[in-house]
Order: C-alpha cells, then structure tokens, then sequence
C-alpha cells in the first residue's frame, strides 16, 4: 500500500520591497588620495603665482598673456579658477551630506544645505569678485581707509561671527574627528580669505602688487584658502565614509534585513 506524501504547504513571505532609488542629487569624493592630489595641485599653483609675480615685477617687459593668467593677482586666473572649483565640489559634498541626514531621519539636514549655499556662493564670488562691490559703498559710509582700504572684510568679520556662533551647536553634535576636521577648515580657509586681506591692503598702498612683501602675503592668502578648501573636502568624505561604514541609511538596513 503506497501512502502519499503529505502536501508541503509553502508559506509565502512577504518581503518588504527594495527601497525606492534615491532622486536627489549625489556627490561623493573617497578620502585619502584625491584630496591628496588635490592639496599639492594648489601648492603648486601658489608657487607658480608667486613665481609669475617675482617674474613680472623684476621684468622690464610684460610677460606673455597665458603666463600671466597663472599670476596670484588677477581674478580671471588658473588659481581663481581652481579655487572657485574647489568651492563648488565643497557644496555639492555638503548638499550631498544633507541627503544623506535626511535619509538617516537624523537632524541638522538644513544646516548642511545652508552651508552648501554658502560654499556654492563663495565659488562664484571667487571667480565673479562680488565682494568687491561693497568696498566703494562701506569706504564711503564709514569713512575708512588705510588698513581698512578693502572695506568689504568690514562687513564680512561680523557675518564670519554670527555663522560661527549660529553654528555652535551643530558643531556640537558632530563626531569628534569631523567636528575638529570641520573647525580646521575653516580657521585655514577664514585666515587667508579674511585675515590676510588686511596686511595685504596695508603693503599694497605702500608699495605695488609686485612688492617682495606683498606678494608673499598674497601667495599665503591664496594657498590658504585652497587648503582649506581641501580640508573641507577631506572632512566631508571621511565623515561620509565613516557613517556609510558604522550604519547604512534605513532604506539600505532594511533591504539588507530582508534577504
């Protein structure tokens, strides 16, 4: 007598669906070795700069236009350009780190957007100078001169202090490692957009643009502020890095669970 197997039955699961491909904007940049490459193409365009001015101010005749465009003091230049780069991919990093604390369900989301604003500003303002259409207004307002001849750090000093200090607390909440990464990035990038401007403007009215003084503070404002523009760059890829390491969004944890 043959008896018949018993039936299987099958349970069918549900499985939770894949989560939804992400539509907002992404950029990312791996730490360690692009950063790397970065920092020493701005410290070779410094010196380049700074061997262009030496160049032009010891020579009796102009240099060629394509050698100039290399020079430290003009705005329509290589290092201008790269600079205003560097400020742009620091604001798509930062937009991209607001998506990914949004998707984390975690806060502060609109502080990283406010910041890539920023950084999406200063790189245009890096290669178009809007900063320098408030130094006639200001100098005139106020009555200023000497030192105070770029009248624009007049107003940006007080605006650098309120950001800082409205950003107090989300510095606060921060890992260690980017919260001191961050705050590095910004002394570097603050002293040689802001504080060099002030020694560089009292050397310049004593002297020319192509004064040995002069051009050394320049050069140091340049660097300085790609540097910390690298910086930046390197934190916001090292913060990312780390996170995606120590816990994925929701979306990709529960995919992850399911299988």
């Amino acid at each position: 007598m043959v008896v018949p197997a018993p039936a299987c039955q099958v349970h069918e699961v549900n499985a939770p669906p894949p989560p939804a491909a992400s539509t907002s904007f992404s950029f990312r940049i791996a730490p360690g070795r692009p950063t790397a490459l970065l920092a020493a193409t701005a410290v070779v365009l410094a010196l380049l700069g700074l061997a262009v001015g030496v160049a032009r101010g010891a020579s009796a005749s102009d240099l060629p236009r394509i050698v100039r465009r290399f020079g430290l003091d003009a705005e329509n230049s290589v290092p201008a350009w790269f600079t205003g780069s560097l400020l742009l991919l620091c604001a798509l990093s930062l937009w991209t780190t607001a998506g990914d604390t949004a998707a984390r369900g975690e806060r502060y989301v609109w502080h990283w957007r406010v910041l890539a604003l920023a950084f999406a500003y200063l790189s245009l303002d890096e290669v178009a100078s809007l900063h320098e259409l408030a130094n006639e207004p200001v100098r005139e307002a106020l009555d200023l001169g000497g030192v105070l001849n770029l009248s624009w750090v007049v107003v940006a000093v007080p605006l650098v202090a309120l950001f800082g200090l409205a950003y107090l607390r989300f510095l606060g909440h921060l890992p260690a490692r980017t919260r001191w990464l961050v705050v590095a990035a910004g002394a570097v990038y603050v002293a040689g957009a802001v504080g060099l401007e002030l020694p560089g403007s009292v050397l310049l009215e004593r002297g020319d643009q192509f004064d040995p003084g002069y051009l050394v503070v320049s050069t140091l404002e340049e660097l300085l502020e790609m540097l910390g523009a690298v910086l930046l760059l390197h934190a916001l890829a090292d913060h990312g890095a780390r996170r995606a390491a120590a816990a994925p969004p929701r979306g990709a944890t529960a995919a992850t669970g399911a299988r």
